[in-house]
């Protein structure tokens, strides 16, 4: 505003309202008191006023102090800054401007409406204005109000909340259905920023015709039994506590009468049975009118928690290490609700493993022993023992059974057992087990002889003979008698009938450390008075095998003397 022009202003002021203070605005937030004595003059009026300078805030341009001019809403919310509106529903806020001062134009000097609203003045009283509108978006929307007559003017700030009051996310869906049957249509809504419930309100006939209602207020509605097609949407209504209630309408969603043949199952997904981490595929067949719509389920029978695959009458499984169970629904225009089929369960083998491999035992030589395996899997499996070490496939013994039984064996030996199932051709592998022969010379040994004597083999060894009956240790194992009780003879028969005797025992295997390889004989000996030598009777005769029988027969009518039989080793 040029200085002229304010001058001009205040004395016309002045010469009205003499007693009056007058207000000199240079802006809108800073204005100037000042006596009217100070402002009759001259040209140095601008020095004289800068010193009455105030800062009033609030005040309109040209007013009184005393009558000071406002921009309040005058409805709904009377006297308050704010108002909340609702998008897509119609808004009116009222606002007035008080005080003396009368305004030719109103308008939006900051901040900006959303399209659908505006601001437009009282034809009839400039001191009113009205914004008002259809607003076409949500947010918030500080506005700057300015009420005007050219250079004089008046600015108030308010807020508008455009509320998303009932905003409609997901419509009823169109359905194509079988004459006689009904239908479910279901809408959802937001409330966006605001508060307060919904309420529904569903109507026959096309959006937003609202001749025919029907349903309960609720955001599903379940058609009568259809024979011929039908349209059908709803009103979504919301109430605040500030605003009149505010709606959305929904799209219209069309119910179809199909003339199709239903879908139905008429070959089931199979069951099948798979090697771990191999994939089955899986399919069915439908009966009915093309197209059909597949959905695959993973998990119990009707359960719809882990849908799978893609629209297709096959599925094939990703590679499983458990058993797993798939179902499949079949679609169509004539059946939206779908055919079922039943529950296929893929089992899984799993893979042959050793729980418990056979475990090392000692046995005496000439002995045998049962060796077993524990494995884990689905079963059947086969089993093939082998003599050596694991995994050492040269010599293969035993038949296909988790047990196997040794030879006698003289000597240690080696054994394990591959164990093969569907899921593991290659096989599992048990670890070695040790068959320990122990020589039956030790077995005599430990039989007889305590820790002590064992320490030191009863004095001598072999040679040694505790119990004083001439017979030594080995001869008396060779023999089969004891090395601590004297024997007084082997066990001799006489068979007078046929003059002669016998001298008899049953051999024992020289074996152990020191006997392997060597040569077992046995021979009958004599001697008149026992003061001389012993002399062979006849020849000796080997000892072939342990638990040889041997016998020595003295044939009575020999000359009068004494007999033994002696048993020893070569080489």
């Amino acid at each position: 505003m040029k200085t002229k022009h304010i001058i001009k202003k205040l004395k016309q002021l002045f010469s009205k309202c003499s007693s009056l203070i007058l207000l000199f605005q240079r802006s809108p937030l800073i204005q100037m008191l000042l006596p009217e004595a100070k402002v009759l003059g001259t040209a140095g009026v601008l020095d004289t006023v800068t010193l009455g300078i105030a800062t009033v805030a609030g005040l309109g341009a040209y007013d009184t102090v005393a009558g000071a001019t406002t921009i309040t809403q005058l409805f709904p919310n009377a006297s308050s800054a704010s108002y909340n509106a609702a998008m897509s529903s119609p808004m009116s806020m009222g606002i007035t401007i008080s005080g003396i001062y009368t305004p030719s134009f109103w308008l939006i000097s900051a901040g900006s409406l959303p399209t659908g609203v505006t601001i437009k003045g009282s034809t009839s009283n400039m001191k009113n204005a009205t914004i008002a509108g259809t607003p076409t978006a949500t947010g918030i929307s500080p506005i700057t109000v300015r009420a005007g007559d050219g250079d004089n003017f008046r600015e108030d700030t308010f807020t508008i909340n455009y509320d998303p009051v009932a905003v409609i996310t997901t419509h009823p869906a169109s359905i194509s259905i079988n004459s006689g049957s009904t239908t479910t249509l279901s809408v959802s809504a937001a409330r966006g920023n605001g508060t307060g419930a919904f309420s529904y309100q569903w109507y026959q006939g096309t959006s937003p015709s609202i001749t025919t209602p029907v349903g309960t207020n609720s955001a599903s509605f379940t058609t009568p039994t259809l024979n011929t097609a039908a349209s059908y949407w709803v009103k979504v209504t919301r109430t605040m506590a500030t605003l009149n209630s505010v709606y959305a309408n929904s799209n219209t969603a069309t119910v179809s009468i199909s003339s199709g043949t239903p879908a139905s199952i008429s070959t089931n997904p199979v069951s099948t049975t798979i090697n771990s981490g191999s994939t089955a595929t899986l399919s069915v067949t439908a009966a009915g009118t093309a197209p059909f719509t597949y959905q695959w389920f993973q998990g119990p029978l009707n359960n719809t928690t882990l849908p799978i695959g893609t629209n297709a009458s096959t599925y094939t499984t990703v590679p499983l290490t458990t058993d797993r169970s798939y179902w499949v629904k079949v679609t169509n225009a004539s059946n939206p609700t779908g055919a079922i089929s039943t529950l296929a369960t893929v089992s899984v083998n799993q893979p042959a493993a050793i729980t418990s491999s056979p475990t090392s035992v000692t046995i005496n030589a000439g002995e045998t022993t049962q060796l077993s395996v524990t494995a884990s899997g689905t079963a059947p499996f086969s089993y093939q023992w082998y003599q050596g070490d694991s995994p050492n496939t040269g010599i293969s013994v035993g038949s296909n059974s988790n047990i196997f039984t040794t030879p006698a064996l003289s000597i240690s030996t080696n054994y394990w057992v591959k164990v093969t199932n569907s899921a593991n051709v290659t096989g599992a592998n048990s670890a070695t087990a040790v068959v320990t022969v122990q020589p039956l010379l030790t077995t005599w040994k430990n039989a007889f002889f305590n820790s002590t004597q064992l320490a030191n083999y009863a004095i001598s060894g072999d040679a040694a003979d505790p119990d004083g009956d001439n017979i030594t240790n080995i001869n008396e194992y060779i023999y089969g008698t004891s090395p601590l009780v004297a024997q007084s003879s082997l066990l001799t028969t006489v068979t007078p009938a046929l003059e002669q005797f016998q001298i008899s025992f049953t051999a024992r295997a020289a074996t152990g450390s020191g006997y392997f390889g060597k040569t077992r004989h046995y021979a009958l000996e004599t001697q008149s008075d026992l003061s001389g030598t012993w002399n062979l009777l006849a020849g000796y005769e080997n000892i072939i095998a342990t638990g040889q029988q041997v016998n020595a027969t003295v044939p009575t009518n020999l000359p009068k003397g004494f007999y033994r039989m002696r048993a020893w080793l070569t080489p």
